[in-house]
């Protein structure tokens, strides 16, 4: 049992933190309202960011997409995968839901459509400045 015991430790510190143990926000500041398909994760210095729930991928935006409407579709939708939402959604502090052509329906923040990027992991982030359009959701400060 002793052994167990050591080995569920020495795995434990190893093993990457999941998003539920990621940094917490500072009891003062108002955590910023969010979808559960969502994280809003602490990274130290450079302050907190979006990320895909559970899976900790970073969200990007399209500079291709106008107000409130994806135009990634098809091809694009399976390299660069739309943080969906559940049909019965509604709008969140400032995440909206879009309906997407092929009627699902997709978060958005700030009026602009979220995805990951396929060839991405929660530990790395490629996408950003892709095509010149694929932006990664910048870093934020909650609001104290």
């Amino acid at each position: 049992m002793r052994a167990l015991a050591l080995f569920a430790c020495a795995a434990a510190s190893v093993l990457p933190l999941p998003i539920a143990s990621a940094q917490t926000v500072p009891e003062t500041a108002a955590i910023p309202r969010h979808p559960p398909e969502v994280a809003f994760v602490g990274e130290g210095e450079k302050g907190y960011v979006y990320r895909k729930f559970p899976t900790g991928e970073r969200l990007y935006v399209s500079d291709r997409d106008g107000p409130g409407r994806s135009v990634c579709n098809g091809g694009c939708a399976s390299a660069w995968p739309p943080v969906y939402a559940p049909a019965e959604a509604a709008a969140v502090g400032d995440w909206t839901v879009v309906q997407r052509s092929d009627g699902r329906t997709q978060w958005a923040l700030n009026g602009r459509p979220v995805y990951t990027r396929f060839h991405d992991t929660a530990e790395v982030a490629t996408g950003d400045g892709v095509d010149g359009v694929w932006h990664l959701v910048d870093y934020t400060r909650p609001a104290e």
